[in-house]
């Protein structure tokens, strides 16, 4: 009920901020705001993460119960009709769940979109609300070499970091590029690539180092049979201003 309550006061300042500028001037107030806004976001995204990964596991039962069916199919015998049977409604309850995630996954990805367009709302809003302190970018805040394991492909990640959200924009090998976008929690890093080709295509996890030069862990593909494979591993460096 408190996180209820805690959501709809968000909303409601939000629609006064919209409607009345005049009335957002209070610094303090829209910094309170956007603080609770941006850890929501922050355990929506997080929410996505684990939403991806359960429906790329669901995916590959899908594959293996599908081949399954494809040789059972294919042999003659009466065991074999009654193991197609039970095949084909483990099947059926997969994509049940499949299209269940998939209908979370929607839900989830037009909140995520409804907090940013707030944020960037209240944004416009604190510009107008006085001076005060320029934000201090993030430890993740620079340019990194990556490399992309097992496929050994390199690129660049040119990251922004404000607060616990991050931003920007990528190169990789072979002529890829697009946007970068996620969250760092307690060192631990959270992107999603937005290529300019196929759209959201994979997401990262890793935890960078304690001195900030280095990250390093895990890439998962959307796409489980696209080119590299389904997932691996992956480090990144930090490339200092004077390279």
């Amino acid at each position: 009920m408190k996180r209820i309550l805690t959501t709809l006061w968000i909303v409601a300042l939000s629609l006064v901020f919209a409607g009345y500028p005049g009335l957002a001037k209070d610094r303090s107030t829209l910094e309170a705001v956007m603080e609770v806004e941006q850890t929501l976001l922050t355990e929506d995204l997080q929410k996505m993460r684990i939403l991806f990964s359960d429906r790329t596991q669901v995916e590959l039962q899908l594959r293996t119960m599908y081949r399954t069916l494809s040789a059972i199919l294919g042999s003659s015998g009466e065991q074999n009709v009654v193991q197609a049977e039970l095949i084909y409604r483990q099947i059926e309850g997969a994509e049940a769940s499949r299209r269940l995630i998939f209908a979370a996954q929607q839900a989830l990805v037009g909140r995520v979109i409804d907090r940013k367009r707030k944020l960037d709302l209240m944004d416009e809003q604190l510009g107008g609300a006085g001076p005060s302190e320029e934000i201090e970018s993030g430890p993740l805040s620079g340019t990194w070499r990556v490399v992309l394991m097992p496929r050994e492909q390199n690129g660049a990640f040119n990251l922004v970091q404000t607060g616990t959200l991050i931003s920007g924009t990528y190169t990789l090998a072979g002529g890829w590029s697009g946007s970068l976008q996620g969250t760092m929690v307690n060192r631990k890093v959270y992107l999603v690539r937005i290529d300019s080709k196929l759209g959201r295509s994979m997401e990262f996890e890793g935890v960078i180092s304690g001195d900030g030069g280095t990250i390093s862990g895990t890439w998962l593909n959307y796409d489980l049979g696209g080119e590299g494979g389904a997932q691996g591993q992956w480090n990144g460096t930090r490339v200092k201003r004077e390279e």
